[in-house]
């Protein structure tokens, strides 16, 4: 019964799909040939043939405005990254901590009964 029927080809299931990862290098190749582009189907030609959406273009652009893909290794882009978020925190915890001990004072000041308090 099964004869004439052509057989269900085998396919392959891969454990985990991986994003890709593009370096400054690639991303600033795609940006100028993405610049050059002057016809209107020349960018989607680009984004078919490199497998991107023009999201990537548009958060590279950014990117290359604030100077970020200038020769960065993604190494140091993560270093970057986490100096940066460690700065933040450490100040954010020493403006906390002068506000707690400026508490801690006025409380201080109370229980003295120093403060005038009005009975």
């Amino acid at each position: 019964m099964t004869e004439g029927l052509p057989l269900a080809q085998e396919t392959e299931v891969t454990a985990k799909a991986q994003r890709r990862r593009f370096s400054g290098a690639e991303k600033l190749r795609v940006l100028r040939e993405a610049d050059r582009c002057t016809k209107p189907d020349e960018l989607s030609a680009l984004l078919r043939r490199e497998g991107l959406h023009s999201s990537h273009l548009s958060t590279w652009r950014a990117a290359r405005t604030r100077g970020e893909l200038a020769g960065l290794t993604p190494r140091l882009q993560i270093l970057r990254h986490w100096t940066l978020v460690r700065g933040t925190t450490t100040r954010r915890i020493a403006h906390e901590e002068k506000q707690l001990v400026r508490f801690n004072a006025g409380a201080d000041a109370d229980a003295d009964g120093s403060a005038d308090t009005p009975e």
